[in-house]
């Protein structure tokens, strides 16, 4: 199962972005980037150069990155940032902004294992669960500085997930764009809760 991809420009390349999506042999999250402008009819491949690239974040274990999200920080027109989820919570931010395919990656941390942005778990003891994140990520200015990443944990791929009633919850994440700063965890969020619910009208 793929992920919903975007069309988009890099550093004046034209490219096609997505998330390797669920069940792969490798259960890894992983980022492809197909440049657009490749010779019709060639094949694709990643020797010399190579029309496509595999950016693999090591977050293994049954996982898969989920649709992606696209930042143009400078207004420029072309892409400097790509923001995805995965199964096992991660947030994920690659960095777009060089012009050599080279240095695209995920923004934090190094290879083999980098570092997410943030990983969204519930609250239970000792051991808290990881809130799988499936739905493209909502990205916004922050009105300081940076980015706010909006988004909804929870997953519906399997007939288990049913009857799951682990807490999923909905985040809004503040990325500094700093270079540095990643989001420890929930216990660094400020916490909200809906109180109550209710229902107007009906619908026949």
């Amino acid at each position: 199962c793929t992920s919903r991809p975007a069309a988009t420009c890099v550093a004046s390349i034209p490219v096609a972005i997505f998330g390797n999506g669920y069940n792969s042999a490798s259960g890894s999250a992983v980022l492809y980037v197909l440049r657009l402008d490749k010779t019709a009819g060639s094949a694709w491949g990643v020797a010399g150069g190579g029309n496509y690239y595999k950016l693999d974040t090591g977050a293994t274990g049954s996982n898969g990155l989920s649709s992606v999200s696209a930042w143009d920080g400078d207004g420029d027109g072309y892409i400097d940032y790509i923001y995805a989820g995965d199964l096992l919570g991660n947030i994920w931010k690659f960095d777009f902004s060089g012009a050599n395919p080279s240095t695209w990656k995920p923004a934090f941390g190094t290879a083999p294992a980098y570092s997410p942005l943030f990983t969204a778990t519930d609250d239970v003891l000792p051991v808290a669960n990881r809130q799988p994140v499936t739905t493209p990520l909502a990205l916004v200015n922050h009105p300081f500085s940076g980015i706010m990443v909006f988004f909804g944990t929870g997953k519906i791929l399997a007939s288990s997930d049913m009857t799951d009633l682990k807490t999923q919850s909905v985040y809004g994440i503040w990325d500094k764009n700093d270079g540095t700063t990643t989001i420890s965890g929930r216990s660094s969020l400020l916490k909200q809760t809906i109180d109550t619910e209710s229902t107007t009208g009906s619908v026949t």
